[in-house]
């Protein structure tokens, strides 16, 4: 991090495929790792009370060094202590998906022309039975509830899933 009177700025390493490529790549489904990956990136970032307010399938990246992803563009990004809603420390795990359901602003739509020369909006988004019963699901509804007795069952959720997909 870069924090000066004249330059305020992160600077990562160069990351390899942003989420919505991934799921292009792999027809939609993330493996489970995968999934680990990304949840655990975004409570990190709630855990340090960071909103990052860009969820969406661009501004998460994979490495595949570290094989893992991480967040990127940080632009609307606030404290939580600034943040005027609800305060919910895993607000940032509750608009997650986003990412996989909500199309706002046409991010997650590519254009292709099909063979009569027409142009049509494929949405990139997850694959509709992975989505159903993904991890990503459950514990992004449980988030979105905003009550506090799902801090505890999303914790659990996240330790159960944790410990099943490092043993395998």
């Amino acid at each position: 991090i870069i924090f000066n009177k004249n330059i305020k700025g992160i600077i990562m390493e160069k990351l390899d495929y942003s989420l919505r490529q991934v799921l292009e790549y792999n027809k939609g489904i993330l493996s489970k790792y995968q999934e680990l990956s990304l949840v655990e990136c975004v409570i990190k970032l709630s855990e340090i009370c960071i909103l990052h307010h860009d969820n969406n399938p661009l501004n998460f990246m994979w490495s595949v060094e570290k094989n893992k992803f991480y967040y990127i563009d940080f632009g609307f990004s606030i404290f939580l202590s600034e943040y005027k809603g609800k305060k919910n420390l895993f607000h940032n795990l509750a608009i997650l998906k986003d990412c996989f359901e909500g199309f706002r602003l046409g991010l997650f739509k590519r254009k292709r022309v099909n063979s009569k020369g027409i142009t049509i909006n494929i949405p990139a988004s997850a694959n509709r039975q992975w989505w159903d019963s993904s991890f990503i699901k459950e514990i992004t509804i449980l988030a979105s509830n905003k009550i506090i007795s799902n801090k505890r069952k999303i914790i659990k959720l996240y330790n159960e899933f944790k410990n099943e997909v490092l043993t395998k």
